[in-house]
């Protein structure tokens, strides 16, 4: 169905944005536990990856989703984004 291969589409464009913000946004921690969340990993394994609390995996992952988000909203309202990423 067309309408899904769009909406593939639309799906990795986001994430290939997400990525590029996080390499320059986001430091090596916060780039790991939103790397282990979108991969499924339980923050309690993430935490003792990391010898930290569950609590403060969380409080990074909310930390470094709000900064991936207000980066894409800055890209939006700026314009920056070409073409083929704007969905119309």
């Amino acid at each position: 169905c067309l309408s899904r291969g769009l909406g593939d589409v639309y799906k990795r464009q986001l994430y290939e944005r997400a990525e590029r913000i996080m390499k320059r946004h986001l430091n090596n921690t916060q780039q790991f536990v939103v790397r282990q969340m979108m991969n499924k990993v339980p923050q309690s394994k993430t935490a003792k990856v990391l010898k930290t609390s569950q609590s403060e995996v969380s409080k990074i992952l909310k930390t470094s989703i709000c900064i991936i988000r207000l980066k894409m909203q800055e890209e939006e309202e700026s314009g920056w984004l070409s073409d083929d990423e704007v969905c119309v």
